[in-house]
């Protein structure tokens, strides 16, 4: 089987050419985008995943960016890359844009909402189409894979999180309501 057929099925990664002649890859956890995989619920298996099947991807120089629940994700695999022998980490940078720090969803158990309190959350992110809001039964398709989401971060605080041994790069707009600055100081006090 050709290596990246087997890797657009199981994590869906769409690779793009740019102006600047690099290799974008953008990886999306199962039950995201393309991917036939059931939703996973925690970041260790997670991280597995993605070390796993992102191994022959990552080269030197690369360039790590992580939004949101990316940016959490980026960094577990990057500590787990760190971890091992097998890999050449040379140059590689992270960018971590609007994630909060792991311990800020120690408490937060989104993912046991009842599907009506789940989806109020939701509304207040101020991301989701009005379309998809007034179609219930298409928004209740969507629930277990955002429930997953939250079900990844919030396992994220038990997960070892140490300061990365790299350069790493912080981009927090100063009127998020979501992902405050106040976040933003936190995830930079980490490292």
């Amino acid at each position: 089987m050709d290596k990246n057929k087997k890797l657009k099925d199981i994590i869906f990664l769409n690779k793009k050419e740019t102006y600047l002649k690099a290799v974008v890859w953008a990886a999306n956890p199962p039950g995201h985008g393309g991917s036939n995989l059931e939703p996973l619920h925690d970041i260790r298996s997670l991280i597995g995943l993605y070390y796993e099947e992102l191994q022959e991807i990552i080269k030197p120089q690369s360039v790590f960016f992580g939004h949101s629940m990316g940016g959490i994700v980026a960094y577990f695999l990057l500590q787990r890359m760190l971890d091992s022998t097998k890999h050449n980490i040379e140059g590689i940078t992270l960018v971590l844009s609007a994630c909060n720090t792991p311990k800020e969803f120690k408490t937060t158990n989104y993912s046991n909402l009842s599907d009506d309190k789940l989806i109020d959350h939701l509304l207040t992110y101020d991301g989701i189409p009005d379309e998809l809001i007034h179609e219930r039964n298409l928004l209740n398709f969507f629930l277990p894979v955002f429930r997953a989401d939250f079900k990844i971060l919030e396992s994220s605080p038990m997960h070892d999180f140490t300061p990365l041994e790299l350069p790493v790069y912080f981009l927090w707009g100063e009127n998020d309501r979501i992902v405050p600055m106040e976040s933003g100081y936190s995830m930079v006090n980490i490292f």
